[in-house]
């Protein structure tokens, strides 16, 4: 007997770990009937846990199949069997016994409707009744939040022969085993994605306050296929952002995303929603649709995500949660920066059905720096040997040749056509709100949500950078670009590594790109421009001129650019979920939405000339230290002086958009065939 009771005991642990969601309701041992009994109508939840209490027995059920349902009263002296059926009338739910101190609680199958009735109370009289097991699938409800019952069969198998009471100092004395956080979210991403029609994956958050990551965009990374981006624009790879902004689903940035299902965009020149907008706080999952179905709107080419709000029958009860946070940044001044959030959320269950209010309130700012070393791009030089650069000799490898290059060499060579460096201090503030009521009837055929949504995101950024310009004309430029020539061609000091990269230098240009350089009138080049009286900026080595050398500085740029950026998104929805009758369902929903996108940003870049002291050091990343530049005659102080600095352009981008949309849907469906067979809707 022991021994039988130490497997009944492990099968119950096994199918507890399979199954998350499950849970176990046990006292401390069994007794015969009957049992006294004091249980009124209340929340089926308590009212299992009230009656293995009360009856000394073991009770498996998922939560999520018994969370919606209202107990039938039970009370006076009964026998335990027959009360746990009246306690389960009118719920469509069953009990399957193990044994007469053990059942199981689930739905009730279609071809096992007919017989419920029998099924409980003949399990006392018959043993070979006992030998139903609980359902190996489920067919509950499978919203964000709950796991399917994979298996649940060892906790079923009963043993011929022998009696349901064991050695109580061997029992497990739990009143209420529940597993979530983290392992549930890992498997109903799981569940979601394996149920799916299409190819989608996704990420929940099971606790509140559990998203993984600070944005959603933050934990989409992680998913299969999707990267993140971490510019400020998609097309400007010049400026990182100190945070993602958008994401990329298998390379391609035309991802469509969804609110609860719904359309929704922000007013700026893209078509979506900005993932930076959005609190993960006020999120219970994001699913990310890599492929289209006939259903879904369409718009996405590489894809769809869809973020999903909590709501309030998300949980039972009452919940209040609040979270706090703080961020520390040497490089941001050694600020502290808050990130806080705080959610509400009751239902309640009435004469009338069951209501449900959530209050979710986020807000988190964050100042942080980014610095950069970007090349504007890699130039490729090569003389001869590949053929043209429209139909190239393409090796066996997959290299192409080379024979000569500009620079004296035999292979190709290669050289950044400009470097940018860059420092940029971020201010960012965002804030999230969202209410959201609910209201379920008691025969659970009509479910109305209405939710209101605002997010807002300020981000202010200063910008401080330099661009050190080599050759200088990458831009409009194809991939394969073999050149034949480059201004760097006879600067002292060339050194490339073994792979053709340079390494280090004085770098020059030859002479003659100041207007009026090579000039019989030293007029023309003081006109182009001059710092000294008489003196033009850049010496004139025309006819009656001498110069010591016919090589000159480079020219570079500093730029300082101030970026202000506001949005604002509302919106307001309404569901309503209508089972009008058992074959007949009906689905409406509404939306508007309004969103706000104020952008103001001035740049403004100086420039000048200079030599190029140029190296790349161990790690590869390339320095560049400013020295005179050749043939320029700099007022004194030379880089130093702001005078020796012109302004070559000042950029200025104003913006003030606004978009509004309203949007209304209506689905019926009606089941063919919902008691099975070949036909099905």
């Amino acid at each position: 007997m022991k021994s039988n009771n130490r497997l009944v005991r492990l099968a119950v642990l096994q199918a507890l770990t399979c199954a998350s969601g499950l849970m176990l309701a046990a006292p401390g041992s069994a007794s015969a009937d009957p049992a006294r009994f004091d249980i009124t109508a209340e929340p089926l939840p308590n009212a299992l846990k009230h009656f293995a209490a009360q009856a000394k027995m073991q009770l498996l059920y998922r939560y999520d199949v018994v969370s919606h349902a209202t107990a039938s009263p039970v009370t006076g002296q009964l026998e335990k069997h027959a009360a746990l059926e009246r306690l389960l009338q009118g719920t469509g739910l069953e009990a399957v016994y193990s044994d007469k101190n053990t059942a199981t609680i689930r739905l009730i199958s279609a071809p096992d409707k007919a017989g419920a009735s029998t099924k409980a109370t003949g399990v006392t009289g018959d043993k070979s009744k006992a030998a139903d097991s609980p359902p190996t699938t489920s067919t509950a409800d499978t919203r964000a939040g709950y796991i399917l019952l994979a298996q649940a069969g060892p906790v079923a198998q009963p043993v011929q022969g022998t009696a349901a009471a064991g050695d109580t100092d061997q029992q497990a004395a739990l009143s209420e085993v529940i597993v979530v956080g983290v392992r549930q979210a890992l498997a109903t991403s799981q569940e979601i994605k394996k149920d799916s029609p299409t190819f989608v994956d996704s990420i929940t958050a099971t606790d509140l306050g559990a998203f993984p990551d600070v944005s959603a965009s933050d934990a989409l990374q992680r998913v299969p296929g999707i990267t993140v981006n971490r510019l400020q624009s998609n097309d400007d790879s010049t400026h990182p952002s100190g945070e993602p902004t958008n994401i990329l689903i298998r390379g391609l940035t035309q991802v469509r995303t969804e609110f609860n299902g719904r359309d929704t965009f922000t007013a700026d020149n893209g078509r979506g929603l900005n993932f930076n907008d959005i609190s993960p706080e006020l999120l219970s999952g994001v699913d990310a649709y890599k492929n289209q179905t006939a259903d879904m709107i369409e718009g996405g080419i590489a894809g769809t995500v869809n973020m999903r709000t909590r709501l309030p029958f998300d949980q039972e009860g009452h919940v209040l949660v609040g979270s706090l946070q703080g961020a520390y940044g040497s490089l941001s001044g050694g600020q502290v920066t808050p990130a806080y959030s705080a959610l509400f959320s009751d239902s309640i269950r009435t004469d009338f059905g069951r209501f449900g209010l959530l209050l979710d309130y986020a807000r988190s700012h964050v100042i942080t720096q980014t610095q950069s070393v970007i090349d504007d791009k890699i130039d490729t030089y090569c003389s001869s040997g590949y053929g043209t650069a429209a139909h190239a000799i393409v090796n066996a490898d997959g290299s192409v040749p080379c024979t000569s290059n500009v620079f004296g060499g035999t292979g190709w060579a290669f050289a950044p056509d400009g470097i940018r460096y860059s420092q940029v201090n971020y201010d960012r503030d965002r804030i999230g709100s969202t209410i959201a009521t609910q209201y379920e009837n008691n025969s659970k055929s009509l479910l109305a949500t209405l939710q209101y949504t605002d997010s807002s995101y300020h981000n202010s950024w200063l910008e401080d950078a330099s661009h050190a310009i080599l050759d200088g004309s990458y831009y409009g430029t194809p991939a394969f670009d073999p050149r034949a020539s480059s201004i760097l061609a006879g600067s002292s000091g060339l050194v490339f590594g073994s792979n053709g990269m340079l390494q280090s230098g004085l770098l020059t240009q030859p002479h003659g790109s100041w207007a009026g350089s090579y000039s019989p009138n030293i007029q023309d080049a003081i006109n182009t421009g001059s710092v000294v009286p008489g003196v033009p900026f850049v010496n004139d080595c025309g006819p009656g001129f001498t110069c010591t050398t016919n090589r000159d500085g480079l020219y570079f740029q500093n730029e300082t650019r101030d970026f202000n950026h506001s949005e604002d998104t509302k919106e307001v929805s309404g569901h309503v979920k209508w089972d009008i009758l058992d074959r007949l369902h009906a689905n409406f929903d509404a939306q508007y939405i309004e969103s706000k996108v104020v952008n103001h940003d001035m740049l403004v870049a100086t420039g000048s000339m200079a030599n190029y002291q140029y190296s790349t050091g161990s790690n590869g990343i390339p320095q560049v230290q400013l020295l005179p530049g050749s043939n320029v005659n700099y007022a004194p102080g030379d880089l130093s002086n702001p005078t020796n600095y012109w302004i070559p352009f000042i950029q200025g981008h104003e913006e003030d958009d606004g978009g509004k949309e309203s949007a209304f849907a209506a689905d019926v469906k009606y089941d063919l065939n919902q008691g099975g067979g070949w036909l099905d809707s």
